[in-house]
């Protein structure tokens, strides 16, 4: 049902960790100390959405092609 599928991801380092956001699936987040326990954590966070989803029959829309990142500069109050 969701062989195959790339999501993108938004990837920041914030105090010390690294955070994950999958925009595609309700901006689901993990976080871990280092990249490649992160990019781990999002995997196993991203199939456990799509089993949690199909079990309960909630259809998952397919992942966009690609995220974008923009920069916006506010000038605080």
């Amino acid at each position: 049902m969701y062989a195959g599928r790339t999501y993108p991801i938004v990837i920041e380092e914030q105090n010390g960790y690294f955070v994950t956001y999958v925009p595609a699936l309700d901006f689901a987040s993990t976080h871990a100390r280092t990249r490649e326990e992160v990019l781990e954590r999002t995997r196993e966070l991203i199939l456990g959405f799509l089993e949690t989803a199909k079990k309960e029959g909630t259809e998952v829309a397919p992942p966009v092609l690609c995220t974008d990142i923009a920069h916006v500069t506010v000038d605080p109050p």
